[in-house]
């Protein structure tokens, strides 16, 4: 179990014992973490929730409900009424650090649950048009939709990662038509890209490489649309591969027609009377669940529309799991109305249903946004991208701004490597508690203990590690941060807000840096010490649980956690 759940319900035990011996039923009682640690540890206004019921002002019924907790267990340290109504506690150390030894028993395990009882989700993300290569979009959408399939899996849920290939329709016309005429110039023969059709640079590099070849004659575009989609297919699936992405499935957009079931889908909605024919095009009645306007899912030449797709793999999609997770472009708003409008015709939960709108990168190069097509010249694509900065670098960048919000990455930032970027000031707060280890090593000899405790199998000794030498206010405060992490994951899961694991790893970070460097004002920090063995290894079993909790949190962004970094203007003291 979360051991801050553990330590919240304990409470809750104490305030529902208070409640029943005044005579009120007891509610759901919820905790807040206060900002600032003058305001406790954790902080509840149940007292303001009851005040009606109770016929007394919050905080006189806040004096009633202490009175009858009263004498408070030897873990809580007091308990205090602020503001308006609210009940504070303050814990005593030894509450977290007794819960230290869940983290080093289940180590890369620490803060999965078994909530999600293996409910299994299919997760929609990227599924950008075979019609060129990945741009930055589909690198955020990337970053963010792999984070989300790692936070399901640690909150319990079978998660599976699609990628649908929309791989029929006029922009795949367009694009065969475009490599075709590539290939003819590269031929030095008079060929011209379609109006509406794709400048791109790499269809030209394409184009010539076909003219290379042993491709010698000039077929239709039919057979340009089967190898530049497979170039195209084999040259995203590489891209994010680099990128730390790999996907359960490629979803064909063709296989829904080849296999009848777009057109089994559209039966089925005609047979619950949601379709109905109009000027020659068939149309899909959504604004029977409150969509703007009914949409057409056949034209008038007989052609499905790509929503007429979207609807039959929506249908296969909810066959295959309970839940369905669509990732949407930024220019996708429209979209959402009428596929949970599909889902409900087709005798689906809308509720099972969640689309999130992966909004819009602005990629930054001297304060200038660089402007991305795949239709024009310009491309920034995500291997441009990683051909700058690295994977981690990129991943927690995407990552680190909610989804729904337009992101402005800044290249240059992205780039340094200092602790401005927050991504290395994570991991080097990592590879210095690795050198801490290191150093440890060599100066407290093994029969202290410490070579135990830096074995990758440790499991704590209470006989060895005495943690109530652990006396520093930020001690408990690092502690106590470590347990949070658990909640960080199922919040993360529950709302699907990826950007939660980030900002936790970063405050983490930030809490044992500046914890770390008071030790060149204050010997109380210094974290080994050969005079004083006890203490020292009680300081390295917080830090070891420090280093767990941080490779975990970076693991499930896909951030490597590296055990040696160069410093740079970071300060060291061991």
């Amino acid at each position: 179990m979360d051991p801050m759940q553990k330590i919240k319900e304990k409470i809750e035990s104490l305030i529902e014992r208070a409640l029943e011996q005044i005579n009120i039923p007891a509610p759901e009682i919820v905790f807040s973490v206060p900002k600032q640690t003058v305001h406790g540890d954790l902080s509840t206004n149940i007292a303001m929730i009851l005040a009606k019921e109770a016929k007394k002002p919050p905080r006189v019924l806040a004096e009633d409900l202490l009175r009858q907790m009263m004498p408070l267990p030897d873990w809580i340290e007091k308990a205090e009424i602020a503001g308006p109504g609210f009940i504070n506690f303050f814990l005593k150390p030894h509450a977290y650090f007794n819960s230290l030894a869940m983290i080093m028993k289940e180590g890369k395990k620490f803060g999965s649950t078994k909530k999600g009882k293996g409910e299994k989700i299919i997760l929609e993300f990227v599924s950008a048009n075979p019609t060129g290569p990945l741009n930055v979009v589909s690198a955020r959408a990337a970053a963010v939709g792999d984070t989300l399939a790692n936070l399901l899996k640690a909150a319990g849920f079978k998660a599976h990662k699609e990628f649908y290939v929309n791989d029929v329709g006029n922009q795949i016309e367009l694009f065969a038509e475009s490599l075709r005429a590539r290939y003819l110039q590269a031929l030095g023969k008079e060929a011209a890209i379609p109006e509406e059709g794709y400048q791109g640079e790499y269809l030209k590099r394409l184009g010539e490489k076909l003219a290379r070849s042993s491709f010698r004659r000039t077929p239709e575009s039919s057979h340009f649309k089967k190898v530049g989609l497979k170039k195209m297919l084999d040259g995203q699936k590489k891209s994010l591969k680099r990128f730390g992405v790999v996907f359960d499935k490629w979803y064909l957009q063709s296989d829904l027609i080849k296999k009848k079931k777009l057109q089994k889908s559209l039966a089925r909605l005609k047979k619950r009377g949601f379709l109905y024919e109009k000027e020659g095009a068939v149309f899909f009645r959504s604004t029977a669940f409150g969509d703007d306007k009914d949409r057409v899912v056949q034209k008038q030449d007989g052609e499905y529309s790509y929503f007429a797709s979207d609807i039959a793999y929506h249908e296969d999609k909810f066959k295959r799991g309970v839940r369905v997770i669509d990732l949407f472009g930024p220019d996708h708003h429209g979209y959402v109305a009428r596929t949970r409008a599909s889902v409900a015709a087709l005798g689906f939960d809308p509720e099972k249903l969640t689309i999130l709108i992966i909004q819009q990168v602005n990629l930054l190069e001297n304060e200038v946004v660089v402007k991305m097509s795949k239709r024009a010249g310009k491309l920034i694509t995500m291997d441009d991208l990683l051909d700058e900065i690295s994977p981690d670098v990129a991943r927690f960048f995407f990552l680190q701004r909610a989804s729904s919000t337009p992101l402005d990455f800044d290249l240059a930032l992205a780039k340094k490597e200092t602790p401005e970027n927050p991504v290395y000031y994570i991991q080097y707060a990592h590879a210095r508690i690795a050198s801490i280890f290191r150093k440890a090593k060599t100066v407290i000899p093994a029969k202290a203990g410490i070579q135990s405790l830096l074995d990758p199998d440790f499991r704590r000794d209470d006989e060895k590690v005495d943690l109530s030498l652990l006396t520093l206010p930020q001690e408990k405060e690092l502690a106590k941060k470590l347990l949070q992490f658990p909640e960080v994951i199922a919040e993360a899961a529950k709302d699907l807000a990826a950007h939660h694991l980030p900002f936790y790893a970063l405050e983490l970070a930030k809490e044992f840096q500046a914890y770390y460097s008071h030790a060149k004002q204050d010997a109380r920090y210094k974290v080994v010490d050969a005079e004083n063995r006890p203490k020292t290894l009680a300081k390295l079993y917080l830090l070891k649980n420090i280093q767990i909790v941080l490779q975990n949190a970076l693991k499930l962004m896909g951030i490597s956690a590296p055990e040696r970094m160069e410093s740079k203007d970071v300060a060291s003291p061991i």
